[in-house]
């Protein structure tokens, strides 16, 4: 995809790890943050100026491990009951159904 606009980001793996990187991206804190910095009314933009000069105070990687490790944790019990519930939709419409036919 030809773009001028473009970037790719690649963090110091020593600094940050890429899980707690990418839940620093997802954050509200910088959701509204690269809004406020970026531009266009389609296509929002953000200038490579504006990243290059991004300061993020970062946890030592001990926090940032603990913080993905909780994150993990809660992301799996996340799935697991996602699953749970689809298997109680299932026999939920099971339940209907049988009782529709009459069995």
């Amino acid at each position: 995809m030809p773009a001028s606009n473009l970037y790719v980001i690649r963090p110091n793996t020593s600094l940050i790890l890429p899980v707690f990187f990418k839940l620093l991206l997802e954050s509200e804190s910088a959701r509204k943050i690269f809004k406020e910095f970026s531009s266009g009314t389609v296509l929002r933009t953000i200038s490579a100026e504006f990243l290059n000069n991004l300061l993020v105070p970062l946890p030592p990687l001990s926090v940032q491990q603990e913080l993905v490790k909780k994150y993990l944790e809660i992301e799996s019990e996340q799935e697991r009951l996602k699953n749970q519930l689809e298997a109680l939709s299932q026999k939920k419409k099971e339940l209907v159904e049988s009782s529709v036919k009459g069995e």
